[in-house]
């Protein structure tokens, strides 16, 4: 069996400077301007990459709005919650599951808008004696 070929050298990430962070960050602690403790500080509140959890594009996951949606139409009495606390608790949820939903769910169906009020009387007319 043959040896893989070596990688070719990146040719943009200048030659000393550290390759991970500049394929995650653009930049290192040894690029002009930054410091190590600035890097360190990058690396730790990055967001982990979880290679095993699915793309939610390519599954059709719901995202923060249509969790929200179904956060609030989900409750089995008439509560109306707050569209921030809705948007909070989905956002906290697809940090830890991702979510598909049912088309054919009635809380993805269209709404039936209420038909239109009708156009109250001028009291001129309706008190009128007719003279």
């Amino acid at each position: 069996m043959s040896p893989s070929p070596s990688p070719k050298p990146r040719r943009d990430i200048p030659l000393g400077h550290t390759i991970p962070a500049h394929q995650t960050f653009g930049w290192c602690s040894y690029c002009p301007g930054h410091s190590p403790a600035e890097e360190l500080a990058a690396w730790q509140t990055r967001e982990p990459i979880d290679s095993t959890k699915p793309d939610p594009a390519a599954t059709g996951a719901v995202g923060i709005d249509e969790l929200a949606h179904a956060l609030d139409n989900s409750t089995p009495y008439p509560i109306e919650l707050d569209n921030d606390l809705c948007r909070f608790m989905a956002a906290r949820l697809l940090e830890m599951v991702t979510v598909a939903k049912k088309p054919e769910h009635e809380v993805w169906q269209p709404q039936e808008q209420p038909a239109p009020a009708p156009e109250p009387l001028d009291p001129s007319v309706v008190f009128s004696d007719g003279a």
